[in-house]
């Protein structure tokens, strides 16, 4: 049974990795840490073959095992970590899995924060409701070969989000045409070029407001590229639901 390996959360935080190489650590006994992917690129290698992991992907390592640490530096990966002591025995499920859902990830990874925070991990429902909402969006996954092409137009986005560019402009510097760009986006990402260079922006605005107390909202609606403020706060609530100084408000956390 699940509850009999769970015992009990020993630690959690946020990581954001840096551009130079990441030490990989070795997970100690008795403990599951569970590192979840909250946005950049992580390289890791499944069965003798390198997979690309992005927001969503979710890896569960067990004593002997060593954390992820291999990364895009134009894209370097951010995530939650949870540490759960368990009964020692084997892993019961898959290594890796990948939560769908962005918008409910991201309001696990600030209730976790938040309960970090208020000193709360020990507590029996803080437990249950982060192993339970983990298994609950636990769908095996083992990450994706992307087309070169297609890891090359999201680096072009992703290393500077408040860039103003047109598709015409990526497809270009990725040589496919700009209809087969779209498929590809389509096909492994489930988006749009546009509405992936969004959310690039929302998630750069959202580390901004946490991490940058010191620079005024309007500063940082400039610098992730969006043309005015209205805007900004308009494409903020729609993606977090709520506004950048509630946001910035609730959860003054250092990342």
């Amino acid at each position: 049974m699940l509850r009999e390996h769970f015992k009990k959360i020993v630690r959690c935080g946020f990581f954001s990795a840096p551009r130079t190489p990441v030490k990989p650590n070795a997970v100690k006994e008795n403990i599951e840490l569970v590192e979840i992917i909250t946005g950049g690129v992580v390289f890791h290698e499944v069965n003798g073959k390198e997979k690309v992991f992005r927001k969503g992907a979710v890896f569960w390592h067990q004593y002997g095992e060593e954390t992820i640490h291999r990364t895009d530096p134009d894209d370097p990966y951010r995530c939650l970590y949870l540490h759960f002591e368990t009964d020692g025995t084997p892993r019961k499920f898959s290594r890796y899995s990948q939560w769908i859902n962005g918008g409910e990830l991201n309001g696990f990874v600030e209730d976790m924060l938040r309960f970090r925070k208020e000193n709360m991990l020990e507590n029996e429902y803080v437990f249950f409701y982060a192993l339970g909402t983990l298994l609950r969006h636990f769908v095996p996954h083992q990450g994706e070969v992307l087309p070169r092409s297609l890891r090359k137009a999201c680096r072009i986005l992703s290393s500077d989000p408040a860039q103003d560019i047109s598709i015409d402009e990526i497809a270009h510097k990725t040589g496919v045409s700009k209809s087969h760009l779209f498929t590809l986006f389509r096909k492994y990402l489930k988006s749009s070029p546009y509405s992936y260079l969004l959310n690039k922006r929302i998630e750069l605005a959202r580390e901004l407001l946490v991490t940058r107390q010191d620079i005024p909202i309007k500063q940082i609606s400039e610098s992730c590229g969006f043309k005015t403020l209205e805007i900004f706060y308009r494409r903020f609530r729609q993606y977090t639901g709520t506004t950048p100084a509630a946001y910035r408000a609730n959860n003054t956390l250092s990342l």
